[in-house]
């Protein structure tokens, strides 16, 4: 039996997103996902890290924080950037018609949920502290990692059938391969 969210997500799917559509899908998940998500949860946070005190050091905050923040954004860009030329975005009100597997994919399925992560790490450590940032980036691990497991990639096997599996086995989930494999 599928989940209730899986179905919805495949009657999304099924239509052929327009332009209108997926240029607003595209900036209600920009700005949920680049400005509403580590905001609120710094406005979560800000009270308990100003107790705790912040332990680093701000050249250590600018060095982890400013490279963060600088290469989730070139990530981000490139796998929008590829979801786009393929006709969806990576949001479920207007995805892809069709399995990505070029770009970014074909290091990470999941290259926007890794942009995120390294995005929110950078933006908080800056905004707040490196411990907020860190906070960010394991909220992004946890939160994107239950989602992309328990919903999308259950979408994704249905909408794109043996195609999908032979990508899953191929293509690391979240963090690409130093190495290749043997």
């Amino acid at each position: 039996m599928r989940r209730p969210v899986v179905e919805v997500l495949l009657r999304l799917a099924g239509s052929k997103p327009g332009p209108m559509r997926k240029a607003l899908s595209l900036a209600i998940g920009a700005a949920l996902f680049l400005c509403g998500i580590p905001l609120g949860l710094l406005m979560i946070l800000e009270p308990a890290l100003q107790q705790m005190g912040n332990p680093w050091p701000r050249w250590l905050e600018i060095t982890v924080g400013a490279p963060s923040l600088i290469s989730s954004i070139l990530l981000l860009s490139w796998a929008v950037r590829t979801q786009w030329k393929h006709g969806g975005t990576p949001a479920p009100t207007a995805p892809t018609q069709r399995l990505i597997t070029t770009g970014p994919y074909a290091r990470t399925r999941n290259p926007i949920q890794l942009g995120a992560m390294l995005y929110w790490m950078g933006l908080m450590t800056l905004i707040s502290s490196l411990t907020a940032g860190l906070i960010g980036f394991l909220f992004g691990l946890l939160a994107g990692s239950f989602w992309h497991r328990h919903v999308e990639e259950h979408e994704l096997a249905a909408r794109f059938g043996p195609a999908y599996d032979r990508y899953r086995r191929k293509v690391p989930f979240l963090f690409p391969r130093i190495w290749p494999r043997r």
